[in-house]
């Protein structure tokens, strides 16, 4: 497999069915424009990471059903991918039984449902069948975004290796991205330490969340405006506590990741990051700066979350920034510097 450091983004055109509840506050649903595969390209980033939802090609009461039509869009993002040079990292946010958002209710539990286990088998092997013609350096799969605390690694484990299971008697070797635990902060090494091949691990870039989510989802968690450094995270067993990040606190994150994929001989990268648009502009590019940096330093790839929208680097919404016109888009041209940079 190509060794290259992968730096791109996550582009969400098959992110969320028409039937969310939030589905308003998701942007640029457009399938997936051959421009964004071009623009991505063109600024020299050789990566993209596509979140589906199986809802938008199948149903919560027939996951066994699979609308061609909207497959194909998927087919699309795939051929541009291959046509941009640009690595495709293709898998679940919404999966059969799991899902990070609670915008949608599901029939069965992906963790303890043979039903919900059964059709998320079903779906990845049909993938694979789809895909089979793409080798690694090209397409790999992203198993199941973020896992929440409440998930046993046990269960994980074991839905994951009936996944790959399957998804192995298409296509021998192909591999896995496999989030961390605690919505993907926490590396799974009980996985590691059976020595499961053919994956690489996966972190996110959301820390501290005062300064990545201010005001972005629940405005009270984090009311005050952040600063950089300074700005804090909640403590899970008590919302009222904070810790507050710098330079060192964040390093510190990501050098505990590079550790224990060290001592497990596995490789791992940032499958998210970004900051939302109710940051201050001079805060956001500051800590964005400071987390690219120690990724450049740590050698972890990164995809931002988004190309497009609130997280992202065009069309963001930002009152606070001068935007210059790329192919229609409203580019942020501080923040796409210091992208390019690192």
């Amino acid at each position: 497999m190509d060794n290259k450091r992968w730096r791109g983004f996550n582009l969400q055109g098959l992110f969320v069915s028409p039937a969310s509840k939030d589905i308003e506050i998701f942007e640029n649903l457009q399938y997936f424009p051959e421009d964004k595969f071009k623009i991505i390209a063109d600024w020299g980033f050789n990566y993209v990471r596509l979140p589906l939802s199986y809802r938008c090609w199948s149903t919560v009461d027939d996951p066994y059903t699979m609308n061609e039509a909207v497959l194909e869009k998927l087919d699309e993002a795939v051929y541009y991918g291959d046509k941009y040079n640009l690595h495709v990292d293709l898998g679940f946010h919404r999966a059969p039984g799991y899902c990070v958002n609670a915008d949608e209710d599901e029939k069965y539990n992906l963790w303890t449902d043979k039903e919900a286990q059964d059709a998320m088998v079903y779906q990845f092997t049909e993938l694979a069948k789809r895909y089979k013609n793409y080798n690694n350096d090209k397409l790999t799969f992203n198993f199941v975004n973020e896992p929440n605390n409440r998930i046993t690694p046990e269960s994980y484990a074991k839905v994951f290796t009936m996944v790959q299971e399957a998804v192995k008697a298409v296509t021998p070797d192909r591999i896995f991205t496999v989030d961390g635990y605690g919505w993907g902060r926490i590396p799974p090494i009980d996985m590691m330490e059976v020595e499961t091949k053919d994956v690489i691990y996966s972190c996110r870039g959301y820390e501290p969340m005062g300064i990545t989510h201010y005001k972005a989802f629940n405005s009270s968690l984090y009311p005050d405006e952040p600063s950089w450094p300074g700005a804090v995270r909640c403590v899970r067993v008590n919302p009222r506590e904070y810790i507050t990040y710098d330079y060192k606190k964040l390093r510190e994150n990501f050098e505990m990741w590079r550790a224990v994929c060290d001592i497990y001989g596995q490789k791992f990268f940032c499958g998210e990051l970004g900051c939302g648009h109710n940051t201050p502009h001079k805060v956001a590019l500051a800590w964005l700066e400071d987390l690219l940096s120690i990724f450049k330093d740590l050698d972890i790839g990164w995809a931002m979350w988004n190309l497009c929208g609130r997280f992202g680097v065009m069309n963001s919404g930002r009152a606070d920034v001068e935007y210059e016109d790329c192919c229609g888009y409203k580019l942020d041209r501080k923040m796409l510097d210091i992208m390019q940079k690192y």
